[in-house]
């Protein structure tokens, strides 16, 4: 596993990917590129190597760091792939001299194939969690010159796979969707408590909806409904104070729960009480052409449903298995009467959850990845 953007301890890269793989036999190396201090962090924030070693084990899976340089020259080269950190990959990846590398970003893609050049293999994955859509100078050099030669494609979503397979649709290619891990009970979020539990886990930005939810707080209040809304995952500054002046503004404190950044492995018992998970990405190209996000399935393995605004993957999902509502015309008023909806009736999704849950668990998935590597990467 090749990675020059994401957490060693990434939900998809570490605890899905990696380990399915270790646990099938394969022998994972993660080099994954840091900051300059040269720890590893999960995706609280957690350091995992305290000791400051490069070299460790995770689960028995052999993680090696590379540290990122914050020199002037090097931020420069790093712009043409010519840094000593880039460099310094490339050649821990030669000394490695794996039988597959598997890459999590443009980047990582690049560095890659430069490996597998001087190895002189062709077992190159390219793994497309995010949109390629939107590139800068690096990522549209790779799109350019590496994309046309690669053989071997895993995507989160058919929009991604799809655009990447109309620059080479050669590629033998596969979507493993970001499906969760675990798996809770759907009875036990129909508890007989009268308060209304809603919530919204992952990084809260913007961008992803933050002014339409807190404004539908709001009016919620003003209806005299019993509810609490929790936001579970990492918030930036910026968006940190808005909340918190919203909250003093409107007198919000009561109803807006702020749990900070969770363990990937504490997600299930976090979730657990919830009535209604919430998608409210807003309309803009990352948003649109990504997805599904990681809390879709997330919400429906701890048994919960959805509402979420039309975002097209994401509402396919929901839609094909009637696990949720999805908002076709995003208003606040229409969000804020879906949510009563729900509320009154929480029972409402109760059966769809149950009959389709599992579709949203990783077991699923890591049987298309391992196929996928027995099928192509395995000779």
């Amino acid at each position: 596993m090749l990675s020059t953007g994401h957490s060693v301890k990434d939900d998809r890269i570490f605890f899905k990917e990696a380990i399915s793989l270790q646990s099938a036999g394969y022998e994972v190396h993660m080099l994954f590129l840091v900051s300059p201090d040269g720890f590893a962090r999960d995706m609280s924030g957690n350091i995992l190597n305290p000791d400051g070693h490069h070299d460790f084990y995770l689960n028995d899976i052999r993680v090696i760091l590379v540290k990122r340089k914050s020199n002037i020259l090097d931020k420069y080269l790093n712009k043409i792939f010519l840094s000593s950190f880039q460099k310094e990959i490339i050649k821990t990846g030669i000394d490695l001299n794996a039988d597959i590398y598997h890459c999590h970003e443009p980047e990582s893609l690049y560095l890659g194939y430069k490996i597998c050049k001087r190895l002189s293999k062709d077992k190159l994955v390219l793994d497309a969690h995010e949109s390629w859509v939107k590139l800068g100078f690096k990522s549209g050099y790779v799109k350019d010159k590496i994309i046309p030669k690669l053989k071997y494609l895993i995507s989160a979503n058919q929009l991604t796979r799809g655009y990447l397979l109309n620059l080479n649709y050669g590629i033998k290619s596969e979507v493993i969707y970001n499906a969760a891990i675990f798996q809770n009970d759907v009875e036990t979020n129909n508890d007989h408590s009268s308060t209304f539990r809603i919530v919204h886990e992952g990084t809260l930005k913007f961008n992803r909806g933050l002014k339409m939810m807190l404004e539908s707080i709001k009016i919620l209040k003003s209806k005299g409904i019993d509810f609490e809304w929790d936001f579970l995952g990492y918030i930036p500054s910026k968006e940190l104070a808005f909340i918190k002046q919203y909250q003093k503004t409107h007198k919000l404190d009561q109803y807006i729960n702020l749990k900070g950044n969770l363990k990937y492995e504490d997600l299930a018992l976090a979730l657990e009480r919830y009535n209604l998970g919430i998608i409210a990405s807003t309309f803009e190209s990352n948003n649109y052409l990504a997805g599904p996000p990681n809390k879709l399935f997330n919400y429906i393995a701890a048994g919960i449903p959805v509402l979420s605004l039309d975002i097209p993957e994401t509402s396919r999902i929901i839609q094909k298995y009637q696990v949720g509502k999805v908002l076709k015309t995003a208003t606040i008023e229409n969000f804020v009467n879906e949510i009563l909806t729900i509320e009154k009736d929480r029972n409402l999704f109760t059966e769809n959850i149950r009959a389709n849950q599992k579709e949203f668990i990783w077991k699923a998935e890591e049987k298309k990845l391992l196929k996928f590597y027995s099928d192509y990467l395995i000779s």
